[in-house]
């Protein structure tokens, strides 16, 4: 019983790495965006950040399962 509950915490701890280190990448992405892309310059849509924020849930998602 003790293997299960230790083999449990490592999964969640492996979960919150993993989804910790996403979090840190997605910031990281978003911050070269905005340098490389301030808001309101041409090309930055709506269309586009909606696009952006589907791919990023994709890959999130991905993730996660």
């Amino acid at each position: 019983m003790a293997d299960a509950k230790g083999l449990m915490r490592s999964s969640d701890n492996h979960e919150q790495s993993q989804t910790h280190w996403l979090k840190q990448d997605l910031q990281k992405r978003l911050e070269r965006l905005q340098e490389s892309q301030p808001i309101g310059s041409k090309g930055f849509t709506k269309a586009g950040i909606r696009k952006m924020v589907a791919r990023l849930h994709g890959k999130f998602k991905a993730v996660i399962l």
